[in-house]
């Protein structure tokens, strides 16, 4: 009978395996804390033949012995055999493979549980409002709106400035604007709307980000840690209830996207399949041990096979050199180790999905440095696989050397290397795009990061930290704040100071972490990768490669957050596993307890956190209290707060803290602003002018006979907008503004703000023609503004071009179809005009002022409710009429215009006793309105009878205007009406009626009525005349 022989599967044991005649030898598991396991008694073994010799059958072969770390590996320990299967160990184990099957069994449960845990704390962030960076990229980003051509999405930056403008932030994010303006054509600017994607994104990462760690460790109980960390993380309220935060869960979205499909790629995407490996053959690559949820099996690349699972024998055949192990390959090489069709799919998709992450923001393209490290500690095992007798391994050629005969690849090494260069390639055309897009690099001011314009070290110094500070607030996230700029981080200038311990911390932190990988960590293969998760997309942002515009910003954490939840998972697990093999039950049970309870606390307290930071997130006024909590060496902070109060018109408790913010930060330009424009608003001139004045003096001031370069922040140059503004009050200071604003654009030649205030101001001096040299200037740098076409519209209506203002007006709402002043001036100049045709056109503008849902009185100009009611009087559509003329002196009690017209209305329409109350109201706030008292006295004489009322209200307009005539000609009546029937009465009212005719010779009813008191004059006289008479002469019998 032809001899056998038997081989052990030892795990990453430097000798060569022996080849035991004769003897079966079982396999043996070695789990984590070295203990090994046999399951039969080990037979005498005869003389052992070298591995590499199995084809000799010489049996005088030298003995060869195994080193002492092999026969400790083969012989079982005393200690370990010791242990019986119900000792606490094993109990601790056998709990950990079942809590962990019990998930696996139930991950739609689990995936429902997570979800419904990010919504759960996230549920009150729903009613918040924009807060800090929401205005500008949402409430008032253009490119939202529905009108603007979604193409501009992609040629302006994410706060919706052109990308070739100076000013431009250059954070180019189209996907995650488009997706705002998806929100836009729903619910327009409500935010309850934004705030339910953000939280439904953020349970969506979670869940993505639970499968990709199962698919990373392998196991299921360290993934769903890492994930409940990650979803009630209180780093991520700011990303999550800032709706801003947005870009941060899209990209992390697609980020984590792309590394599944690699790694699908790559050929591990499910627990259990087989997997190509890095000597050519196929196995089980990863698995779960039975003895450590989270430890990787990994199988010396110098056996004759790879085990497919815990216990597995190899028997190698030295006749026919055949394999029949359960864990070899039915042949050598099989193509499921090589990049097959669907493999290079799953690649191209994961280009896709990074190339989405970084639309939706710039960390997205940081993927591409992760799935390069997996590609090599993970799929090709650089750092622990063994030299292979067959192929080239990338570690055997970084080494010099090693190799098989053939000096060649095998089938997936080369895959791998297509791979990486596929990836590097990538990565190098999505920058070349992006700095492309960008055409300048962004500029940032001093006070948005201090630091990156200070001396070194101090510069080298401060990032340092500033990295620390931001691990500090992953590890503990209990003082969080929405702006760390300016004071908030004071500048490390000197060796001696203590912050500098933070920074070692961090720096040793991470150098043992290496040191651990360097070594070949068989326990851990993963942490390369999971190390990579935490440390690499944090880099754009950490300062270290180039400065950005902020000193930290919690926001940018979320991503990283991802690895440091599994560096924390998979720490509390081995710690957990080490305190359950304590040999003291009593110590145990206590401190396996008091673990468990160590992590439930911190989960729920990290849950209350969030709960309480969303409260912070709910408006601007909370926002930045909170962050004054914090620190209060930040002026913008102060400022803030004042712009909440100011928006509330609590202007007496803003301007407190804008002065506080002066105090803070005496050379903040802006903080002076907002002290000036603040006393503006309590209408403190004189003092608002002094602090506007104290601003633009700490602006770069021109040097006598110098030409010098300074850089002026945009929103700085406002100082000469608001000076020039407040001095325009007073017309003899005219040329003193226009003045300001000339200097203003000489500082930047594009602040269109200023060319259209300064149209404004050349409008008020009547220089029509300079004023519309200005905005044709200002339209060469922005075509497209409305603000400036409609100006332009105004212009052209001053110079009675009625044509061509209407044709501006309408350019202007072709760019922006909501341009109210557009809209009103538009429509009132087409009912003006009397041009019928577009008499419905100017009853749509109008309409869209008001809305679909009817008027809301506190945001609609009266004037525009007033305009509707005349154009559907003049349409005859009377209820319509009423209806708004109701609405607009609702809006304006003491609206003189509606008043009338209403009442008029009234009067017209049979039912002139309801307009008294309106004609009284009227009077009332107008007492010298004519046309009123005219209408009031016809109500008087003609429905009243009140005679002596009515005569009062033309005596009264006669006392207003003593030549209006028809006031003069309806006293003449109601004289005549006091006493028809006496001839002193007609003779008074047909004096009356002459002195009218002489000052009016061409109305006809006036001389009707002279006519007719004439004929009852005569017709009287006559009748007198007669009746004395009869009384000298009476008539005979």
């Amino acid at each position: 009978m032809k001899s056998s022989s038997v081989v052990t599967c030892l795990p990453f044991v430097n000798a060569k395996l022996l080849v035991k005649r004769s003897t079966e030898i079982t396999s043996v598991d070695m789990n984590t804390s070295g203990a090994t396991e046999t399951n039969t008694i080990l037979r005498k073994v005869p003389t052992p033949t070298p591995l590499g010799d199995s084809n000799n059958n010489n049996s005088n072969n030298k003995d060869l012995r195994l080193p002492n770390v092999t026969r400790r590996s083969i012989t079982p320990d005393k200690r370990d055999s010791r242990r019986s299967r119900s000792s606490p160990f094993f109990r601790s184990e056998a709990n950990s493979v079942g809590c962990q099957a019990w998930i696996d069994k139930r991950l739609p449960l689990i995936h429902s549980l997570l979800f419904l845990l990010c919504l759960s704390v996230y549920w009150n962030s729903l009613d918040g409002s924009f807060v800090f960076d929401d205005v500008t990229a949402i409430r008032d980003n253009r490119d939202l709106r529905p009108h603007v051509p979604w193409q501009n999405l992609f040629a302006n930056d994410f706060w919706g400035t052109p990308m070739y403008k100076e000013h431009s932030h250059k954070s180019y994010r189209p996907l995650t604007v488009l997706t705002f303006r998806w929100n836009y054509a729903l619910h327009g600017l409500n935010p309850m709307g934004y705030h339910l994607v953000n939280v439904i994104l953020h349970g969506i990462v979670t869940l993505v980000f639970f499968n990709v760690a199962r698919v990373l460790v392998l196991s299921s109980t360290v993934s769903l840690t890492a994930a409940t960390l990650f979803a009630l993380h209180p780093i991520h309220t700011e990303a999550v209830s800032g709706i801003v935060g947005r870009a941060e869960l899209l990209s992390s979205f697609w980020y984590l996207m792309a590394f599944l499909s690699y790694t699908k790629a790559a050929g591990r995407s499910k627990r259990g399949q087989t997997y190509p490996v890095a000597n050519g053959y196929s196995g089980n690559y990863f698995h779960s041990n039975n003895n450590n949820s989270f430890h990787h099996n990994y199988h010396s690349s110098s056996s004759s096979g790879t085990g497919s699972s815990g216990n597995t024998t190899t028997t190698t055949n030295n006749n026919n050199n055949s394999s029949n192990s359960s864990c070899a390959p039915k042949k050598p090489f099989p193509w499921s180790c090589q990049a097959t069709s669907a493999s290079w799919a799953s690649f191209m998709w994961s280009l896709l999905f990074i190339t989405i992450a970084l639309l939706c923001k710039e960390q997205g393209i940081t993927i591409l440095a992760v799935c390069v490290i997996y590609e090599l500690c993970i799929t090709q095992r650089l750092l622990l696989s063994l030299p292979t007798s067959e192929f080239l391994t990338m570690r055997s050629v970084l080494k010099g050397g090693g190799g098989g005969a053939g000096g060649k690849f095998s089938p997936q090494t080369k895959a791998s290397c297509q791979r990486i260069c596929a990836l590097v390639l990538t990565g190098l055309v999505l920058m070349v795009m992006r700095l492309k897009i960008m055409v300048q690099l962004p500029n940032f001011y001093t006070y948005d990061n201090p630091a990156a314009t200070a001396s070194a070290p101090t510069k080298q110094f401060t990032f340092g930290y500033l990295t620390a500070l931001n691990a500090w607030l992953l590890l503990n996230p209990s003082h969080l704040c929405c702006d760390w700029t300016m004071g908030t981080v004071p500048l490390v200038t000197s060796l001696t100071d203590p912050r500098h311990l933070s920074t070692i911390t961090l720096v040793l932190t991470l150098a043992g972490l290496i040191h651990r990988i360097l070594k070949r960590d068989r326990c851990q293969k993963e942490l390369p990768v999971v190390l990579a998760l935490t440390v690499i997309p944090f880099l754009p942002a950490s300062n270290l490669l180039f400065p950005v515009g902020f000193v930290v910003a919690e926001r940018v954490l979320y991503l990283p957050s991802m690895g440091f939840s599994l560096l924390v998972a998979i720490g509390w697990h081995k710690c957990h596993k080490r305190l359950s093999t304590l040999r003291d039950s009593n110590g145990r049970k206590i401190f396996t307890l008091l673990w468990r309870l160590g992590l439930v606390f911190c989960l729920v307290s990290h849950a209350a956190k969030v709960w309480l930071r969303n409260l912070d997130w709910k408006d601007e006024y909370a926002l930045f209290s909170s962050g004054l909590k914090v620190t209060d060496r930040n002026a913008k902070l102060f400022s803030n707060v004042g712009h909440a109060l100011e928006k509330q018109e609590r202007f007496g408790e803003a301007l407190q803290y804008f002065h506080q913010a002066v105090m803070v930060q005496p050379d903040d330009i802006g903080a002076h602003i907002n002290v000036g424009r603040t006393l503006n608003h309590m209408k403190r001139f004189q003092e608002a002018e002094v602090a506007y004045t104290k601003a633009k003096n700490l602006l770069p001031q021109s040097r006598t006979g110098e030409t010098y370069y300074a850089r002026v922040a945009p929103n700085h140059l406002n100082v000469f907008l608001n000076l020039a503004t407040l001095i325009s009050r007073n017309d003899s200071r005219l040329e003193e503004a226009d003045l300001l604003y000339r200097q203003a654009i000489s500082m930047r030649a594009d602040y269109t703000q200023a060319y259209i205030n300064r149209g404004d101001i050349l409008i008020k001096l009547n220089r029509t023609r300079e004023a519309q040299a200005v905005y044709e200037k200002a339209l060469s740098f922005e075509r497209g503004n409305p603000d400036l076409l409609y100006n332009m519209g105004v212009v052209m209506l001053n110079q009675n071009k009625i044509s061509q203002a209407l044709n501006y007006f309408d350019l202007a709402l072709k760019e922006d179809p909501d341009h109210r002043q557009a809209l009103m001036n538009s429509a009132i100049l087409i009912q003006e005009t009397g041009i019928r045709q577009l008499r419905r056109v100017a009853i749509e503008r109008l309409m869209k002022i008001v809305g679909p849902d009817g008027p809301d009185t506190k945001d609609v100009n009266e004037r525009v409710l007033f305009n509707l009611a005349m154009l559907h009087m003049d349409d005859g559509d009377l209820p319509s009429a009423e209806s708004f003329f109701q609405k607009a002196i609702q809006a304006q009690p003491d609206f003189r215009s509606a008043l009338f017209n209403y009442a008029l209305l009234l009067s017209e329409t049979g039912r002139a006793a309801q307009s008294g109350p309106l004609l009284h109201q009227l009077i009332h706030y107008h007492p010298d309105h004519v046309k009123g008292l005219i209408l009031l006295g016809d109500l008087y004489v003609n429905h009243a009878g009140d005679l002596h009322k009515a005569e009062e209200c033309y005596r009264t307009i006669l006392k207003l205007e003593p030549n209006h005539v028809q006031g003069r000609h309806n006293l003449c009546v109601v004289l005549l009406e006091q006493d028809p029937n006496r001839l002193e009465s007609l003779v008074k009212a047909k004096e009356c009626l002459e002195s009218v005719r002489e000052s009016a010779p061409n109305e006809d009813y006036i001389l009707k009525h002279l006519g007719i008191v004439e004929a009852k004059v005569e017709s009287l006289t006559e009748s007198i005349r007669l009746s004395e008479h009869h009384s000298h002469f009476p008539e005979m019998p």
